[in-house]
């Protein structure tokens, strides 16, 4: 895919995200205010940024966490196989 094509559709479609998002949350305190007469606001703020940062976190996370998950796979596979090419017999 060209580069210019792919930039186009990934500017539109995280536009689109960010749009849905944004109007997501606009309803949502929309409701919260007409439901609770404003009291439930902070609740829904506090509720908006707990995601946010969880979502934040999770992407910065969740890569080191598969990352590490390799390297435990990856000693325990050559653990297990015994390193056959350096003269070491396979345990039990």
């Amino acid at each position: 895919m060209e580069v210019l094509i792919r930039w186009g559709l990934a500017i539109v479609a995280g536009g689109g995200a960010a749009g849905l998002t944004q109007g997501a949350t606009a309803l949502l305190r929309l409701k919260s205010a007409i439901l609770s007469g404003g009291l439930a606001n902070p609740l829904v703020a506090t509720a908006e940024l707990l995601g946010a940062a969880g979502v934040a976190l999770l992407a910065v996370l969740l890569p080191a966490l598969c990352l590490l998950l390799l390297a435990v796979l990856l000693a325990a596979a050559f653990r297990k196989a015994g390193r056959p090419a350096f003269g070491r017999r396979p345990g039990p």
